[in-house]
């Protein structure tokens, strides 16, 4: 993580700022928003961490009604190993483009699926237009819904677990679609990382077939 250490030395304040991302290739840890409790993975999985790599925070402030110290706090669970590692694999288009004044915008975006997986839950994500999100995975003609969210809210967001996994093999396609209420807006609404912009995807928990 030599360039995250550099864009650090490079900022004279604790840290260095950042917006959007880590502003380095990092695979994530963990998502978080507000509403969201603590993330438990499911037993028998996790997140491999190479051993000595520095954790980048990335926090989104809201200074709107003034700043205050930062009093966050993390904690993490980790195990020696697990019986099936797993991966956050990320579903999203970032060609988002909402015209203004519609009660029903549809956005979606599809990816094939590559190999057999096993899909342990999703994380759905969108900002304050959203309504309803829901993420398909078609097979043989057949779809399986993943997450379906009809009444989307920004204020309760979380990493959504099955009861039990849910297989999916090689040659499926994953699709992502959103829905928006752009009536309060009179400009285009794009993709981005404030909370005035939008966005329409999904973080999948996921570990080998």
């Amino acid at each position: 993580m030599a360039d995250a250490e550099a864009l650090d030395a490079q900022d004279t304040e604790l840290g260095y700022e950042c917006f959007g991302g880590a502003g380095v290739s990092a695979d994530p840890l963990v998502a978080w928003a507000p509403g969201g409790g603590a993330t438990e993975y499911p037993a028998g999985t996790g997140l491999p961490i190479a051993g000595g790599r520095p954790l980048i925070l990335q926090v989104h402030y809201n200074t709107s009604n003034g700043t205050g110290p930062d009093h966050t706090e993390v904690a993490i669970t980790v195990e020696d190993d697990v019986d099936q590692p797993a991966v956050l694999a990320r579903i999203n288009g970032t060609d988002l483009e909402l015209p203004p004044g519609q009660d029903a915008v549809t956005d979606s975006y599809a990816v094939p699926v590559n190999q057999d997986i096993v899909v342990w839950g999703v994380l759905p994500h969108m900002h304050e237009l959203g309504q309803p999100i829901q993420l398909t995975v078609e097979e043989a003609g057949e779809e399986t819904c993943m997450i379906d969210v009809p009444d989307w809210n920004f204020h309760w967001q979380g990493l959504y677990f099955y009861t039990e996994p849910v297989n999916v093999n090689a040659g499926s396609t994953a699709e992502i679609t959103c829905v928006f209420d752009t009536t309060g807006r009179d400009e285009t609404t794009y993709f981005g990382e404030n909370t005035t912009d939008e966005m329409c995807l999904a973080f999948v928990y996921v570990t080998g077939g």
